[in-house]
């Protein structure tokens, strides 16, 4: 568990997105967020 938190804390302290992440806000949607993942 220790090693997702360094990893979030990590990702969080970026100042802009990567081309290998984005920044996601408010997006509870079960199905949609679903949805985005698989067509990942």
């Amino acid at each position: 568990m220790n090693y997702f938190v360094q990893i979030i804390k990590e990702l969080i302290s970026y100042t802009s997105e990567e081309e290998w992440f984005e920044f996601k806000e408010n997006w509870y949607d079960p199905n949609g967020l679903g949805e985005y993942i698989s067509s990942l």
